[in-house]
């Protein structure tokens, strides 16, 4: 499904109003964004030798839609952590100067353990290539469920340490209180120890040697498969360019998604975009 597609559906559901086709194209320019990042992402892997994998829903555009979901702004692609360096080194040295990143081993002030790139101008927070670090996980079953549950809460504790809780919580007093209280109770973990925990564990189970892997984050309780999905990428050529894929994207997607090729009901995914363009628009800029 392409943007005239989509838009035709929403214009046929009788569910929009009349300002949603100019909040839609303004929302598109963001799209346009995002991709633009994607396109030098992949121009500075690839010259590099940096492999990386489109995830998430950005595969799953690439391979149902043929390119970015019309209803999506948002790209993710995953990188193993034993590749992080050589990331790191390689935006540092081709990196076009419209673009900037922003991850904890540049700036120990950030709230997140992933990497985002985005262009000047822009809040990486808002509109960004989100960089998602892949890392061996342990055979036993038992002590894989630990490492994950201790990823999440490494990242949960990084978060309310550093987090703005008056620009986080956007005027809502309840998330203010919640957010305060979470900072409280973080405020005997320093970030030092919060960096050197978090190494260890990324780097304890060699992905080689490991059956399953998962993203080093938040999200590692949800975000796992067999280590041979992702043990080598391949070329897809999409609407907005060529980016590298899993060899074995199906097995990726449905392990995440289930039935990939469905979509969600066409209400669901108009607030999406009426969601998405809200919060860009009033916090993209920098």
């Amino acid at each position: 499904m392409n943007r005239e597609d989509f838009l035709s559906e929403a214009l046929e559901s009788g569910i929009i109003d009349d300002t949603f086709i100019e909040k839609y194209k303004k929302f598109n320019m963001y799209q346009d964004l995002a991709m633009g990042i994607m396109r030098e992402v992949h121009r500075v892997c690839e010259k590099n030798g940096v492999e990386y994998f489109l995830a998430f829903g950005s595969l799953l555009g690439a391979v149902r839609d043929g390119g970015q979901i019309p209803w999506d702004y948002d790209v993710d692609i995953c990188v193993k952590i034993n590749q992080r360096e050589a990331l790191i080194d390689a935006l540092n040295k081709d990196l076009d100067s419209n673009y900037y990143f922003y991850c904890p081993e540049v700036d120990e002030g950030c709230r997140h353990t992933m990497m985002r790139i985005a262009p000047i101008g822009y809040n990486s927070e808002a509109l960004h290539v989100d960089v998602f670090y892949i890392v061996g996980l342990p055979n036993d079953e038992r002590e894989k469920r630990h490492v994950q549950k201790r990823f999440v809460s490494l990242g949960r504790i990084r978060y309310l340490k550093l987090v703005d809780i008056k620009a986080e919580s956007q005027g809502n007093k309840k998330r203010y209180f919640k957010l305060f209280c979470g900072k409280l109770a973080c405020a005997f973990f320093s970030v030092e120890k919060i960096n050197n925990e978090y190494e260890l564990l990324s780097h304890r189970y060699p992905i080689k040697q490991s059956k399953k892997m998962c993203t080093a984050n938040v999200h590692a309780m949800v975000n796992e498969w067999p280590t041979e999905v992702l043990d080598e990428s391949i070329l897809l050529n999409t609407r907005e360019g060529l980016f590298r894929v899993p060899k074995r994207y199906e097995e990726f997607l449905r392990i995440r998604y289930g039935n990939y090729r469905s979509y969600l009901p066409i209400a669901d995914r108009i607030k999406e975009v009426l969601d998405s363009y809200n919060y860009l628009e009033n916090y993209c800029k920098r």
